[in-house]
């Protein structure tokens, strides 16, 4: 389970990664970070989303400055600066595909923490059975369930955000409803992920508890360890 914990991190920091490319395709950075930077950058998920709030809030300024030429159709159809602007037929395309992309992703490792927290709850139900102590267990597991409910929840409609928003005259601000959307997810899944760490933790050292006073209770006065 430990492995898994592991696969699931690495898939978190892929998603961020990209998350942070889609970014900056829908805001038309004048200068783009190499994406193998970010990733020997980005040691765990905290800092990828720490990094990805930070270039999302860092383009609000350039793109004033910034002629963004791949919003337009066509050189004939640039709007002036009180006209809207509409993503082209390409970009939306590939901003739909990396979307797309990022919700399979979350999609996967909600689907893998539900299996996860099933098995958990199948491993308390035997050690209550055992009359093992299970209730810091069990009261992490439903916090574990709560954050993947609420994840759930959250995702739900990301498709419809993002043909919203590829197909809006206004696509930079419909995409901080998306972005919004995912790191918010991702965060709630990461929070999941936390809880079931703790759930798991706490049922080895339950059943290592118990396993030691049962190993006392049954040993002969010569054999007690009194020190």
């Amino acid at each position: 389970m430990n492995d898994n914990f592991g696969r699931k991190s690495y898939i978190f920091l892929l998603i961020g990664v990209f998350i942070l490319l889609l970014g900056t395709i829908v805001y038309a950075e004048a200068e783009e970070e190499p994406l193998d930077t970010e990733i020997a950058s980005s040691s765990n998920i905290t800092a990828t989303t720490t990094n990805i709030a930070t270039s999302s809030n860092a383009t609000s300024s350039d793109n004033q400055a910034t002629t963004t030429e791949e919003f337009y159709v066509t050189e004939e159809e640039k709007p002036n600066q009180n006209q809207s602007v509409y993503l082209s037929e390409a970009k939306q395309k590939r901003v739909t595909n990396l979307c797309a992309n990022i919700s399979n992703r979350l999609d996967a490792v909600i689907n893998r923490h539900e299996q996860i927290t099933k098995r958990l709850e199948s491993r308390i139900t035997k050690l209550q059975q055992q009359n093992f102590d299970t209730t810091e267990a069990n009261t992490k597991l439903q916090e574990a369930i709560s954050n993947l409910n609420q994840a759930k929840d959250k995702i739900k409609n990301i498709d419809n955000l993002v043909y919203k928003m590829t197909t809006s005259v206004h696509p930079k601000t419909d995409w901080i409803v998306v972005h919004t959307t995912y790191i918010e997810t991702e965060n709630l899944v990461k929070k999941t992920q936390e809880a079931l760490r703790v759930t798991l933790t706490t049922l080895k050292a339950s059943q290592s508890i118990n396993t030691e006073l049962n190993d006392n209770a049954t040993s002969t006065p010569e054999e007690t360890n009194l020190e």
